[in-house]
């Protein structure tokens, strides 16, 4: 779910580049970052709670390369970052191999996978945000349209579910 979420955050952040301004001030770029770097920062305390973990290696080569949805806020070329996190934690997901190679192929799939979809991002950024971000130049003030996007998300999710309990 940390992840889920993380992932949410950053798909939010783009869709507001997409429809804002770059913003003028790094404070309202930080704003914007915020909740990204809060999901990152909560993989990252969950590792640490889970040294002891049979899926430290795991939850290590997460934490290590999550770092990679900082591509936003790196210019002139935010591809070579993300592979730099992926490799960041290649040591991990090749413990996982080692590990769990003769015990369970369902980790030597999630390596797979997790390693593709950060290639993925970065073959993603290399195509559309090959200098950085790509903010809308004719759009909206970003803090803005990031408070409608929020209020109109949580009117939606508010609707979406029973008052009363329920799935």
């Amino acid at each position: 779910d940390m992840l889920k979420k993380a992932l949410k955050a950053q798909q939010k952040f783009l869709i507001i580049a997409s429809k804002s301004k770059q913003p003028t001030s790094d404070t309202d770029f930080a704003i914007l970052l915020k909740e990204m770097g809060e999901c990152v920062d909560e993989i990252t305390s969950y590792r640490e709670k889970n040294r002891r973990s049979e899926f430290f290696n795991h939850l290590s080569a997460v934490s290590e390369s999550i770092a990679a949805l900082g591509w936003v806020t790196v210019t002139p070329a935010p591809a070579p970052f993300i592979l730099e996190m992926n490799n960041a934690g290649q040591f991990y997901t090749n413990r996982v191999l080692k590990d769990w190679k003769e015990k369970s192929k369902v980790h030597v799939e999630w390596v797979k996978a997790w390693v593709e979809s950060l290639g993925q991002l970065q073959l993603y950024v290399k195509e559309h945000h090959t200098t950085g971000l790509t903010w809308n130049k004719s759009g909206g003030n970003a803090i803005e349209i990031s408070k409608d996007d929020l209020s109109t998300s949580n009117s939606s999710n508010s609707t979406a579910r029973p008052a009363t309990g329920g799935p």
